[in-house]
């Protein structure tokens, strides 16, 4: 029993311990950090997917199956697979004072000059520890709202 006290009252390891105790906070960090970088690159990818649809339709006028074919494509080679991407195409006459909205369905023209926004959006889990089977993570949505211009006549 004595042996144990004097082992609790010795400190010569104490610097050690308190050396340990650091270096796990400092991994957690690193690791939060990376799960992050995971994110914003995420993120990237998504705008720019969006930047590529967006120039697609101002140059097509068009609001057609290559848009879908091409964010199929997209997503596959910039590691968005289990993407949802809800693409709306709201256009707007510019020469219209009230600029009144309207839905764009599917195969329909986009005339020249008009404007439109193009919506693409991400769901994904932000993992903060994986202790055992069981993921604990934050659900969350990305966003990303690019405006266009139609480059193209429709007579």
């Amino acid at each position: 029993m004595t042996r144990l006290v004097g082992f609790l009252r010795d400190r010569r390891g104490d610097l050690y311990v308190d050396f340990l105790v650091k270096f796990l906070i400092a991994i957690a960090v690193v690791v939060t950090l990376i799960s992050f970088f995971d994110m914003f690159i995420k993120h990237q990818n998504l705008v720019f997917v969006a930047n590529r649809l967006v120039r697609a339709v101002e140059v097509s006028g068009l609001n057609d199956s290559t848009l879908d074919s091409m964010v199929v494509q997209l997503c596959t080679e910039l590691g968005l697979e289990n993407a949802e991407f809800d693409l709306e195409l709201d256009v707007c006459p510019i020469h219209d004072g009230t600029c009144n909205c309207y839905a764009l369905s599917n195969s329909a023209a986009i005339q020249l000059r008009h404007t439109f926004t193009v919506v693409v959006r991400y769901s994904m889990v932000f993992t903060i520890a994986q202790p055992g089977e069981a993921n604990i993570g934050i659900p969350f949505t990305m966003q990303v709202r690019l405006p266009g211009m139609s480059e193209v006549y429709f007579r």
